[in-house]
């Protein structure tokens, strides 16, 4: 299944993307060119970004964290 499947699918038990599970997916420079790179910094939608992302880099599986009903905290001034 894509992200955004997967991701509307979660959403209705209050399941929300934080990040993969996988450290060094997070390190861009080893995964994606830098027109990629770019190129997903355009994309707003969580949803649509990551599921770019996975077409990038050939990718139909992958190990994420999602957390349930998450709150901000209110930087301190």
């Amino acid at each position: 299944m894509h992200f955004s499947d997967i991701n509307k699918w979660l959403s209705s038990a209050n399941l929300n993307y934080a990040c993969s599970a996988n450290l060094l997916d997070s390190v861009e420079v080893l995964n994606l060119t830098k027109d990629q790179s770019e190129f997903l910094k355009t994309i707003t939608d969580l949803s649509f970004r990551e599921t770019t992302r996975d077409f990038h880099l050939n990718q139909l599986c992958r190990k994420v964290y999602r957390v349930k009903a998450p709150r901000t905290i209110d930087p301190i001034a």
